[in-house]
């Protein structure tokens, strides 16, 4: 399930680039008419209602195939839709607080991979352990326009079926984006009182069909990255 995660700022940029993709179509069907009207091709002319409301509905169906089917796979698209790109493969590690008892040693750092599709209205994300794996109910990406710091938030469910489990945890994480959307770090949060900490490393931004541990680690050992 992807929600519609806006800022403000994006919202009323969005609002401007509807009412110009409008008033563009609107243009358009005006100039084409006109011409038509100069031949025998056509004999009548559209209304002003009728004009408008074709641009309004053309630009709706534009705008919700430009923004929300196809994926921010690019820097350059990032920034041109004041969006910073995410989108792809990471890999990185995790640092749990979880001990099985109070006395024991901490967990050796555990390798981790997300998979975070982002188009301009939604973003999600999967990650996955050698045991496990997960899937976020909500996931945004702000940024703080005084200290221009941009983090991606996100909430997630985990299933437990292995070993007879059947448990869902669910959790938040909140990662600051650094080095050119190349890298982020942060912490997470579980609802089982663990917490720890996430180094990630941009492995691919194109990467397509990562489904599983399996198949991120064969993604990055098609491209020679350790």
């Amino acid at each position: 399930m992807n929600f519609i995660v806006l800022q403000f700022n994006e919202l009323k940029k969005l609002i401007w680039f509807f009412i110009g993709l409008v008033a563009l179509s609107a243009g358009f069907i005006c100039v084409v008419q006109y011409v038509l009207s100069t031949t025998d091709w056509i004999k009548t002319s559209l209304s002003v209602w009728q004009v408008l409301s074709f641009s309004i509905t053309s630009s709706l169906l534009i705008i919700g195939v430009l923004l929300n089917k196809f994926r921010i796979k690019h820097l350059w698209l990032g920034n041109l839709l004041s969006k910073p790109s995410i989108n792809g493969l990471w890999k990185g590690r995790l640092i749990s607080s979880y001990k099985k008892d109070v006395d024991d040693d901490p967990l050796p750092p555990i390798e981790i991979y997300f998979y975070i599709k982002q188009t301009y209205f939604a973003i999600s994300i999967q990650s996955f352990t050698k045991s496990q794996r997960s899937e976020s109910i909500l996931a945004t990406i702000y940024t703080n326009n005084f200290s221009s710091s941009t983090k991606f938030m996100y909430i997630y469910q985990l299933t437990r079926t292995k070993n007879s489990e059947n448990k869902i945890t669910l959790g938040s994480g909140e990662l600051l984006i650094t080095d050119n959307c190349s890298k982020m770090e942060g912490v997470y949060w579980t609802n089982s009182t663990t917490h720890g900490e996430i180094e990630m490393n941009l492995v691919d931004r194109k990467a397509l069909s990562i489904d599983s541990f399996i198949s991120a680690e064969t993604h990055v050992d098609s491209l020679n990255i350790s």
